[in-house]
């Protein structure tokens, strides 16, 4: 069930994803809005959400969520959060991740915020990046920082999440796994489901009903630098971290939470395919119409 959080907000709930334990809370946006990551023609809406994983003495919180969403969050924390000790981490340092994360530094009680990164593979720029994101987190917080790269993970209840470093994102993107729940949060990974549905919701065998045409519609547009690679590596990367990182449940920060095992493995198989079949797509040359101008050619 969905239990609306405010009635301002008709598009903004909280879903109840582990009952006690685990809820994803946020809002949905409009499909059809000219977006560059969005295929062109969807109709309906998009959960969009951050997720709050909490026990009776601490909560964790995964993504801040959109700023337009931001007055429902707030209400959703204050209830969900009570006198929980709370840590935020963010699976990408992007703005629809980060943005409610100064207000939320200043409303509650942080222990510590836990940083995406490094985007690099020379060290040095690895070095540059992480003092970089610390100065400007320093100008709005003192909090404990942690940087977060793959391999390490973040202690929580008597848990881990462990962080993942997928091979299928645009900046620096960390996933996390919690093995006690068998939980992939996959960020921005598997956002391609518009719904009639208001706000955050969970899908199961509903998967089947999901094209690997749908996928690659929308990787062309999210993902367009797999258009035209090899995309065996990726591929493989993909089935690894499915072996490394067993999951009964995906949650996306787009897109409705997947539920099931067999429902997990369904998607990934599709999403692989669709990895693959843009792979097999050409790609245009960037120098297209700098060869038009040069030819004397009008360009639209």
């Amino acid at each position: 069930m969905n239990v609306t959080m405010n009635a301002d907000l008709s598009a903004t709930t909280v879903h109840p994803v582990v009952e006690g334990s685990l809820y994803a809370i946020g809002g949905s946006i409009d499909a059809g809005q000219n977006l560059s990551w969005l295929p062109r023609g969807l109709e309906g809406r998009i959960p969009v959400q951050g997720y709050l994983l909490r026990n009776d003495d601490q909560a964790l919180l995964i993504d801040t969520g959109l700023v337009v969403h931001a007055d429902a969050i707030r209400d959703a924390l204050d209830t969900l959060i009570g006198k929980r000790a709370l840590e935020v981490t963010m699976t990408r340092r992007e703005m629809d991740t980060i943005m409610n994360l100064p207000w939320i530094l200043k409303r509650y009680d942080v222990k510590k915020v836990h940083f995406s990164g490094d985007i690099s593979p020379i060290d040095f720029f690895d070095v540059l990046e992480e003092v970089a994101a610390e100065v400007q987190a320093r100008t709005f917080t003192d909090v404990a920082l942690n940087w977060l790269r793959p391999g390490l993970s973040i202690d929580y209840a008597g848990t881990r999440l462990d962080v993942v470093r997928p091979s299928v994102r645009v900046l620096a993107t960390q996933w996390l796994h919690e093995p006690k729940t068998r939980t992939l949060f996959t960020s921005d990974f598997l956002g391609f489901l518009p719904t009639d549905q208001e706000g955050p919701y969970s899908i199961g065998a509903e998967v089947a009903e999901i094209t690997v045409d749908q996928i690659v519609a929308h990787y062309g547009r999210k993902f367009d630098w797999l258009r035209g690679i090899n995309p065996a590596p990726v591929m493989a990367d993909l089935r690894r971290v499915m072996t490394d990182f067993p999951s009964d449940r995906l949650c996306p920060a787009y897109g409705p939470t997947i539920e099931g095992a067999e429902n997990v493995r369904q998607i990934w198989d599709k999403a692989i395919a669709a990895v693959e079949a843009i792979g097999n797509q050409p790609r245009e040359s960037v120098t297209e119409d700098f060869k038009g101008i040069a030819s004397g050619r009008k360009i639209a």
